[in-house]
C-alpha cells in the first residue's frame, strides 16, 4: 500500500515559500525531503516497471502547481485541532492521515452547475488544505504533468481525471487480454514523429 505520506512527504513545505501566494511554482533544488520509491518514481529519478514511455525532459528543479490557499487564523486552529484521519467539523475538510491512504478526491462542479468547489483534504503535518500538486500526486500524476495555474480548475483537473496508475493498470490487462508485446520507443521522440514511425 502507497501512503500519504510516501506520495506527498517529500516535497518542500509550500508555508515556507511567500511567492507561492502569487504564482503557482517555485524553483527548487535541496528543498525536497527524502523521497520514497513511489515518489522517486513521480519525481522522474527512476522508472516504473513496464515504462514503454519516452523519458521526459522538463526542468527538475522547478515544482509546478503549488499555489498556497490564503487561510484565516481560525481556519488554521480547527485544521490544527483536527487529529490525522478525522474530519474537521466546520468546514468537513477531512485530515489526511500520513500513514493511511487519501479520500476520494472530486473534481467539483462548473459554473453552470453552480461552481461548487469540491472539499479538499487538509495536509497532514501543515494546518492548511492540499495544494493542487500534493493532489496530483496522490493520484499518481509524476511531477512533470502540469495542470491549470488556479487551484480551481487544477482540482477540478486531478479531479476529474483518471489516475495515470490505474489508466496504466487497465491498459495493461487490455493489451495483455488482446495478447500484444508492448515494447519500448527506440530513437528521440521528435525524430520518431518526423520518420511517421506511429505504431499501435
Amino acid at each position: 500500500m502507497i501512503t500519504v505520506k510516501d506520495a506527498i512527504g517529500d516535497l518542500p513545505e509550500v508555508e515556507n515559500y511567500p511567492e507561492l501566494l502569487e504564482r503557482d511554482w517555485i524553483k527548487v533544488e535541496n528543498d525536497y525531503g527524502k523521497p520514497s520509491k513511489y515518489a522517486r518514481k513521480l519525481r522522474n529519478l527512476e522508472r516504473f516497471d513496464n515504462d514503454y514511455s519516452y523519458k521526459r525532459e522538463y526542468d527538475k528543479t522547478i515544482l509546478t502547481s503549488s499555489l498556497r490557499t490564503k487561510h484565516t487564523e481560525k481556519s488554521r486552529e480547527r485544521f490544527n485541532a483536527t487529529a490525522p484521519g478525522k474530519t474537521e467539523s466546520v468546514s468537513h475538510f477531512y485530515r489526511l492521515n500520513p500513514d493511511g491512504i487519501c479520500n476520494t478526491l472530486r473534481a467539483g462542479t462548473p459554473s453552470s452547475k453552480g461552481a461548487y468547489t469540491s472539499p479538499r483534504p487538509i495536509h497532514p503535518f501543515t494546518p492548511r488544505c492540499i495544494t493542487v500538486r500534493e493532489a496530483a500526486r496522490l493520484h499518481s500524476y509524476p511531477d512533470w504533468f502540469r495542470f491549470h495555474v488556479t487551484k480551481w480548475h487544477g482540482f477540478r483537473q486531478v479531479g476529474n481525471s483518471v489516475p495515470p496508475l490505474l489508466a496504466k493498470a487497465v491498459a495493461q490487462e487490455i493489451i495483455h487480454v488482446l495478447n500484444i508485446k508492448p515494447f519500448k520507443p527506440r530513437g528521440k521522440k521528435n525524430q520518431v514523429r518526423k520518420m511517421g514511425k506511429f505504431r499501435v
